[in-house]
């Protein structure tokens, strides 16, 4: 046994036979795992089948003066034949998938789905195989551009929009009449979100609708415009005033109020400005407030205001002791008596009352009972006994608390 293995004849045989398994191994390798584009090889004896998808249909027929609808976009092929055949059509992609319209004359046609570049030793099974298809003279026509605007409530706080426009501003359509027809508006959108400044020259595409808003699949030269939009801040600064609500506690008073910044900044739309005047600040509850008092209140806003600058100001409220001080015999005028009639005062029984005054020291000690005028409007009344109203006047800001609210006369 052992003079066999030495033999030199021995493993040149062992030798030639490892060789030849290890090239089998390697051919039924390559037949197996598909070259690339995912195709699907399958052995069957000398032969190999692959299965293709998507493989893209060309239309063959004048462009310039035609269109075409109703050729599938893509097919699937199943293709059977030798290794050598088989092989290059998958690397190389070396063949063709059509339909010929040539000669053909508007109108629908049923159509056999062809192929060339393929040698006569594969066999070829393609779904569709036919496609019912519509040839249409081809029809062109110019349509206006109009700019349209995505997201235009998030533009950046103050700002909004102008005027735009589009450069050019008319596209040419070219498809079949048919489709030409359903044109209804040619659109150029521009994102208005977070934009701050103005929009100069941003190419964007141009999309065709028909009336209910479906996109159109149409040639559309140039297939871009630049669109300018104008984006402004329309503003101005206007006087602030505090708005108070509630009362102050007994004895206690407003000895001035102070708000800072006195204006603020207001942004609108031109025609919103014009109507703005002044701004107010949110309520103040007086009922809370006990001592000088230094606070942040937003300012009120309103459904016209994109923006307030600032939206919150401080308000200082300085407060004062108040005091009370009673005036008597106030006389009491008499106002629109006609001549032929007299009045008689019945309650209080003389023409004259108290009244009390409430103020701060300082406002109180320079007044007198000078400074105060009470009187009733006899006008248009006639004989007889009458409740007549107290009108009171005297300094701006000074309460005045009349004896009687209203008093008694008697008319004759």
């Amino acid at each position: 046994m052992d003079n066999w293995l030495k033999s030199p004849w021995v493993i040149r045989a062992l030798a030639l036979i490892m060789a030849i398994l290890l090239f089998t191994a390697v051919r039924l390798d390559e037949n197996i795992t598909p070259p690339d584009n995912n195709p699907t090889f399958i052995p069957s004896g000398s032969n190999q089948i692959e299965t293709m998808n998507n493989v893209p249909v060309n239309i063959r027929i004048d462009e310039e003066n035609y269109v075409v609808s109703g050729v599938p976009e893509t097919i699937n092929m199943n293709m059977e034949g030798p290794n050598s055949s088989i092989t290059p059509l998958v690397r190389k992609r070396s063949f063709e998938v059509f339909v010929d319209l040539e000669g053909l004359d508007p109108g629908t046609h049923n159509v056999n789905i062809q192929y060339s570049g393929i040698p006569d030793d594969v066999d070829v099974d393609i779904e569709p195989v036919s496609a019912e298809v519509t040839i249409e003279e081809r029809a062109s026509e110019t349509f206006n551009v109009t700019v349209d605007y995505i997201n235009p409530s998030q533009i950046a706080d103050g700002f909004e929009i102008g005027k735009a426009k589009a450069d050019p501003g008319t596209v040419e359509i070219t498809s079949s009449q048919s489709e030409v027809d359903k044109v209804a508006v040619v659109k150029a959108y521009v994102d208005l979100k977070e934009v701050d400044k103005p929009i100069d020259s941003r190419e964007v595409p141009v999309k065709v609708y028909d009336s209910q808003g479906n996109e159109l699949s149409v040639r559309v030269e140039p297939e871009t415009v630049e669109v300018s939009v104008d984006v402004n801040s329309p503003s101005k600064q206007v006087p602030i005033e505090a708005v108070t609500t509630g009362e102050l506690q007994d004895g206690i008073s407003i000895k001035s109020i102070e708000i800072e910044p006195e204006n603020a900044t207001v942004f609108a739309s031109e025609e919103n400005l014009a109507a703005i005047e002044q701004l107010k600040t949110e309520e103040i509850d007086l009922s809370k407030i006990t001592e000088a008092s230094t606070m942040e209140v937003s300012l009120a806003s309103t459904p016209e205001i994109r923006l307030l600058d600032p939206e919150q100001v401080k308000v200082t409220i300085e407060l004062e002791r108040t005091e009370t001080s009673t005036f008597s015999d106030i006389p009491i005028d008499v106002d629109n008596l006609p001549d032929d009639l007299s009045l008689r005062f019945l309650t209080p029984e003389e023409n004259s009352m108290d009244i009390e005054v409430l103020g701060t020291e300082e406002e109180l000690s320079d007044l007198g009972a000078g400074d105060f005028q009470l009187s009733v409007n006899a006008g248009g009344l006639e004989e007889g006994e009458h409740e007549l109203p107290v009108e009171v006047s005297g300094p701006e800001g000074i309460a005045v608390e009349p004896e009687f609210e209203e008093v008694t006369v008697q008319i004759e």
